[in-house]
């Protein structure tokens, strides 16, 4: 959108609306609360966080510097050394296998081009917008025509390939020098997001 980082910040308090992002394997959620009232003035917001990125080169910049920091601090963290290590034997050769913070070496080329790219990518495979509380289906149809009319009618993109399940009993034994705990990791295969059973 229009708003950099601190005139956004600055909207949103004023309608004392807050925004949160969630960041899974499999998907992103993008939430935020908001006064009734405060609805029509909040919604142009979220559209442009949602479907308008700014991607300033130097927030960018700043956002990756944090990132970088969490991933060298993840070195002495031995229990999310375990758990990430577990995730990629299990899923190794599926995006599920890596971690959501990323890498040094893939975290270190993004700029705000390629960030460009991967939201495109995302929103291609489908956008599921949610409404609840104070609002009846006439105005959620309304505020999506009106605010939410770039977001793709039908996924256009391609789903991500569940991954293989494993087969059997696997075993993975890290050796590192020096430590003084042991971490045991154990990954049972359990109901499918997608199973009738689930819910």
């Amino acid at each position: 959108g229009k708003r950099d980082h601190a005139a956004f910040s600055r909207a949103l308090h004023v309608l004392g609306a807050d925004l949160d992002v969630q960041v899974a394997g499999e998907h992103v959620v993008v939430a935020g609360t908001v006064l009734a009232d405060g609805a029509d003035a909040f919604l142009p917001l979220f559209a442009d966080l949602l479907l308008r990125p700014r991607l300033d080169p130097a927030e960018v910049d700043a956002a990756r510097s944090l990132l970088l920091d969490e991933v060298r601090s993840m070195r002495d963290d031995d229990a999310r050394l375990a758990r990430d290590a577990a995730f990629r034997f299990a899923w190794r050769g599926h995006p599920l296998g890596r971690t959501r913070q990323g890498t040094a070496a893939s975290l270190a080329p993004l700029g705000p081009e390629q960030l460009r790219k991967h939201h495109a990518r995302l929103l291609a495979r489908g956008v599921t917008l949610g409404l609840a509380g104070a609002v009846t289906r006439a105005q959620g149809n309304r505020w999506r025509k009106r605010y939410f009319a770039e977001m793709p009618a039908r996924r256009t993109g391609k789903a991500l390939a569940p991954p293989k399940r494993p087969e059997g009993r696997r075993l993975l034994v890290l050796h590192q020098p020096g430590r003084r705990q042991a971490q045991v990791v154990v990954a049972l295969p359990t109901v499918g997001a997608g199973d009738r059973h689930l819910w």
